[in-house]
């Protein structure tokens, strides 16, 4: 393992243990190196774990500047992918910053980030995110942006998406996972639904706390 990849997992581990400051620090030593090593796909990951300290950062401390600085490493995350030529590394950048524009309200920017990503997934998927738990998450989050873009109908789509998510093997891949996304498909179709349905809203806002519930982690 090269020394950009170590750096780039420590800063992985850091953050996903609070230590954002740790991580944004082990994220730029390890920009540098793995641009010495000629891995730009490996700098684009880079500036993801940046968007994703950023973002931890706004939720804990409700500071709209964090969401600017989120929005800027996924920007920079999508334009070094673009440049390296490898078309396996674009899903999750476009994806990241799909996110960011979510967070933002720019939800049009959302759905044309989102739909980048769906693609790249489906016609050059990286190998640790190709299967069929990781498309029904991608085609969740872009139904909830269709619909607060104006699209009343992608709640069905949304929908879809969890039953694609539950027909999928992502539980026996990581229940984590497939419990964090299926609930946070229900928390999002209740927040999209509080307005027009309430009480059906209020059925996914139970069915997300029963899977919430069910898992300590």
């Amino acid at each position: 393992m090269t020394r950009g990849m170590e750096l780039l997992i420590q800063a992985n581990e850091v953050r996903e243990k609070g230590d954002f400051l740790k991580a944004l620090q082990l994220d730029d030593e390890a920009t540098l190196e793995l641009q010495k090593e000629g891995n730009l796909g490996k700098m684009a990951e880079a500036q993801a774990q940046r968007y994703l300290c950023f973002s931890l950062l706004y939720g804990k401390t409700d500071e709209k500047a964090y969401l600017m600085l989120a929005k800027n490493a996924a920007v920079s995350a999508v334009e070094i992918a673009e440049s390296c030529g490898d078309k396996t590394v674009l899903a999750i950048p476009y994806f990241n910053l799909a996110k960011s524009y979510m967070s933002l309200g720019q939800y049009s920017q959302a759905v044309g980030a989102f739909e980048k990503a769906l693609d790249n997934l489906t016609t050059n998927p990286p190998e640790s995110h190709n299967r069929a738990g990781v498309m029904a998450d991608f085609k969740i989050h872009l139904a909830e942006a269709e619909y607060l873009a104006g699209d009343k109908t992608a709640i069905d789509r949304l929908t879809k998406g969890i039953s694609d998510l539950d027909a999928s093997d992502e539980k026996e891949v990581s229940t984590y996972n497939y419990h964090v996304w299926k609930s946070g498909a229900f928390m999002s179709a209740a927040k999209l639904l509080k307005e027009d349905k309430p009480e059906l809203a209020k059925e996914y806002l139970q069915k997300a706390k029963g899977i919430i519930d069910s898992n300590p982690e």
